[in-house]
């Protein structure tokens, strides 16, 4: 079975000749359960620095369909709502980075031949030095068993990670690990159980194409980056824990069976806290301060029961309003009680004074609103779209009464905080060369600057890199001999496992502690700085972060303002009476032919003007001015329509006709 030699192809009904060949991604259990499938780091002083807490593990993907997982890269790219696909300056206007345009291709067999059709799967992470990806391709997590909850993924979470792809390949055909790739009823499946088998051929990591043949394995080995789970600080060990990973979990490839992209395996943690020191911590999904009528997640450590300040006793909450949190949890190491956490809701502005409009049929409507504060204007009382900003809104033409709605939205500066060390107070040495920390952005922020105390003078590049390994900005500084503040203005979205790299090269010197650590440096709803180069055990280089929140934009709730359309005129002008002359047009409704009558004189330049329901001129007859015209219909369709009578530039007499 090829693409060009198809006689050995088959669909899933071997009795049926047209078919689309279509991928079925798996995870295989028995790589993972084998003796090297995952490790589990303590803490601190794991043998690698930069492992400490992790729990690292492979993750082989087998395609068990009848056709390719195939992807391939675009040359588009998008940059907010633009789309282009020449150049790359590196940046989007907005300091953000671009996407790249990534599609799935699909094959088709019929009775002759095999075509294809492409699936545009989204707008990916692009990296211009490597190749295309796929945003989430896993979801890697540590959970808690929850006997009374049929799906593993929704069991309480200990901790997880997105793992983006990054090479897509035909790594390994499925006899190569017998048991590896395997069906719905757990039966071993190799090479002769497939019947396309290869059926595009093989796969690499290339820039623009890559995929997983039908019968073929991909597999993330466990020290590639991003295949791990941060275990977090206060984890108990014990056999409670499974691993729930999934691929796919945000269900954009296409694919014949969706029901097989999960595995849930338990595990025992052995090298973590004793059982009987526990820890309740809450982690807010956001900043802390929030604008009236939103609301803030509030998630409790995994445990097995929870209660709440509130009286709720699932594993989160939503604040809706301003207040001091808490809750009690049992979890495998016992039972305690969290810090409380402060919750701020920011007032909204003042509602809007607004002022409507009444118009004409086909004309538009000046609506206007009066606030100290900025202005948005919607088509929807709740959600819809934006149509406008500022004090006034002119509308499309109108052919009815419409309402607008309109808000107040006040901007308010961003929260300034510290986080990471302040000092260098406890034991500390000079480290030389390169040093890093990996943080997780709960919430957009910008690093304004941070402090560095350099033994030397010296040239330093200070960098940031996101969770797939790509830096985002990156300044060259000059150093002096001690306190270094070094200004950065690195803003960063809502992610985890970002780096922030001090890069010199090994000559030099800079001061970091190796007492007193203790990761992670939270400022709850803004940033969790988690480990350091070196680990957990040291505090290397990068001191004082001065951070700014993004801005908050509390809004008013939302004023209706009214378009009244005025039915007894059309683009300005009123309807008279059309006993008026005794002027009149009949039938109405007509079929195929209108008689005009006026029993006056309406003037020698005299016409008939038809319009539709926006107000656009579509029919424009000359009519007599002295007695009886006769009007065909021609092209007009069935509906709804209005007309003007002129006489010598005047408007006459109007009114509505029906076509039928």
């Amino acid at each position: 079975c090829t693409t060009v030699e198809i006689s050995g192809c088959q669909c899933p009904d071997s009795t049926t000749v047209n078919c689309d060949l279509l991928p079925d991604m798996t995870i295989s259990r028995q790589i993972l359960m084998a003796g090297d499938g995952y490790t589990e780091n303590p803490q601190k002083n794991s043998a690698f620095g930069f492992d400490d807490g992790r729990l690292r593990m492979s993750v082989m993907t087998p395609n068990i369909g009848f056709g390719p997982l195939e992807i391939r890269a675009t040359n588009l790219l998008i940059c907010g709502s633009d789309t282009f696909s020449t150049g790359y300056n590196g940046k989007c206007s907005d300091g953000d980075e671009p996407k790249q345009i990534v599609l799935q291709r699909i094959y088709h067999k019929s009775a002759d031949s095999i075509s294809w059709v492409d699936h545009i799967l989204g707008a990916m992470p692009f990296n211009p030095l490597s190749t295309s990806s796929i945003k989430r391709f896993e979801y890697l997590s540590l959970r808690l068993k929850n006997i009374f909850e049929p799906d593993p993924r929704k069991w309480p979470l200990v901790a997880g990670n997105n793992k983006n792809s990054f090479c897509l390949e035909d790594q390994y055909p499925c006899s190569f690990s017998p048991g590896a790739c395997r069906n719905i009823n757990d039966s071993i499946l190799l090479d002769d159980d497939f019947p396309n088998f290869g059926v595009c051929g093989y796969y690499d990591c290339s820039t623009g194409i890559q995929g997983i043949s039908s019968g073929y394995a991909d597999t993330y080995v466990k020290n590639l980056y991003g295949m791990w789970i941060d275990i977090p600080p206060g984890t108990c060990n014990g056999n409670d824990y499974y691993l729930v990973l999934e691929i796919d979990p945000d269900n954009i490839i296409i694919e014949s069976d969706k029901s097989n992209n999960m595995i849930a395996v338990p595990i025992t943690l052995t090298k973590q806290d004793n059982v009987g020191n526990p820890t309740a911590i809450i982690y807010p999904d956001g900043c802390t301060t929030i604008c009236s009528g939103d609301s803030l997640k509030l998630t409790a450590t995994a445990a097995y029961s929870y209660k709440w300040s509130t009286g709720d006793t699932m594993p989160h909450i939503y604040a809706k309003s301003s207040g001091t949190y808490s809750v009690i949890l049992t979890s495998p190491c016992g039972t305690t009680s969290s810090e409380p956490l402060v919750v701020n809701m920011l007032d909204p502005p003042p509602l809007p004074v607004v002022i409507g409009d009444t118009l004409c049929i086909g004309d538009s409507a000046k609506l206007s609103a009066n606030s100290p504060d900025s202005l948005v204007w919607y088509d929807a009382a709740k959600d819809g779209k934006i149509v406008s900003k500022g004090n006034s809104f002119v509308t499309p033409p109108l052919v009815s009464s419409t309402t607008f709605y309109v808000q107040s939205v006040k901007s308010t500066k961003g929260i300034d905080v510290i986080a990471g060390r302040t000092d260098t107070s406890g034991s500390g040495k000079f480290y030389k060369g390169l040093s890093y920390m990996v943080f997780d952005c709960i919430s957009p922020f910008t690093i304004n600057a941070i402090t560095i105390y350099a033994k030397d003078t010296s040239t330093i590049t200070i960098s940031i890199s996101d969770g797939s390994g790509y830096t985002l900005n990156a300044k060259k500084i000059s150093l002096v001999k001690g306190k270094n503040r070094i200004p950065l203005g690195f803003t960063v979205t809502r992610e985890n496992n970002y780096i922030l790299y001090l890069k010199s090269n090994s000559t030099h010197e800079f001061y970091g502690n190796y007492t007193d650590v203790n990761y992670p440096y939270v400022v709850p709803g803004v940033i969790s700085i988690k480990t350091s180069g070196l680990g957990k055990s040291d505090y290397t280089c990068l001191y004082n972060w001065e951070i700014k929140t993004a801005n908050f934009y509390p809004a008013s709730a939302r004023i209706p303002v009214s378009a009244i359309v005025d039915n007894t005129c059309i683009q300005g002008a009123r309807f008279f009476d059309t006993n008026i002359l005794n002027f009149s047009i009949t039938p109405n409704p007509f079929t195929d032919k209108l008689t005009i009558k006026s029993g006056g004189k309406i003037g020698v330049n005299s016409y008939l003007v038809i319009c539709d329901l926006t107000g656009q001129i579509i029919k424009t007859e000359k009519i007599n001015s002295n007695g009886i015209s006769i009007i065909n219909r021609d092209f007009l369709a069935d509906g709804i329509y209005f007309y003007k009578v002129f006489g010598d530039s005047a408007i006459i007499a109007a009114g509505k006709l029906i076509a039928r």
